[in-house]
């Protein structure tokens, strides 16, 4: 099916289910020991594959979103694995040394970015830089924006005050998929110096079309699983 038609996620109540402890589904996809949630993702990742030989993967940008669908699934993944072997993937603390370097690597020392981290990694972490959260009031973080046009305009202020870049990390991944129209304007307007699986950066000083175009497809699973909660 997926390979034919869209999906589509209708935000409102259609049946209410019942769940007891004991219950399979919740002994399996929800206590700590369980993996269902495993079953879940190999689910998705099949389902990608499918869609990668479907007439709509002759589109170029189509089958980068499916490959970033891919890049969730195996963050999600190792997220959920660590638990489970902890020596089979890095942990969190390991991922973030990476991601600082990278970070180093690309942006200037000293110069002002934008952080999407959703206040996890904390801009305390990067002394050599003038690290900001987003969304931001008086040097504070305020939330993630209400919507898209929020975004938009809180971008270009803090653009406006000297922020050269903008760092989204990958507890704030969700965003590229929930904020469809504040995606499209970062990769219409702005040069990504930097993409994979713990980051995506974007030089803000040159207005360049990113060579990661984004676009809005429908979602194969529901936002709720999209955003990477749990």
């Amino acid at each position: 099916m997926a390979t034919q038609f869209d999906f589509f996620f209708i935000a409102k109540q259609l049946a209410q289910v019942r769940f007891h402890v004991e219950q399979d589904s919740q002994v399996s996809f929800h206590s700590l020991s369980g993996t269902g949630a495993l079953a879940v993702m190999a689910e998705r990742t099949d389902a990608i594959a499918y869609l990668l030989q479907s007439p709509r993967a002759e589109d170029a940008s189509y089958r980068r979103w499916l490959a970033e669908r891919l890049l969730h699934i195996s963050m999600r993944r190792s997220e959920f694995t660590y638990k489970l072997v902890p020596k089979l993937n890095l942990n969190w603390s390991e991922r973030l040394e990476i991601a600082i370097r990278e970070i180093a690597a690309v942006i200037p020392t000293g110069k002002r970015f934008i952080l999407v981290d959703e206040n996890q990694w904390g801009a305390e972490i990067f002394p050599e830089f003038d690290a900001l959260p987003f969304l931001e009031h008086e040097g504070q973080y305020w939330g993630a924006p209400s919507d898209d046009e929020t975004a938009i305009r809180e971008l270009e202020r803090m653009r406006d005050c000297g922020a050269s870049f903008m760092v989204i990390g990958w507890p704030a991944f969700w965003w590229l998929d929930y904020y469809s129209q504040f995606r499209n304007y970062l990769n219409s307007n702005f040069r990504c110096i930097l993409h994979n699986s713990r980051l995506v950066v974007f030089d803000r000083t040159t207005a360049k079309h990113s060579p990661f175009e984004y676009r809005s497809y429908s979602t194969l699973w529901t936002p709720a699983l999209c955003l990477g909660s749990g």
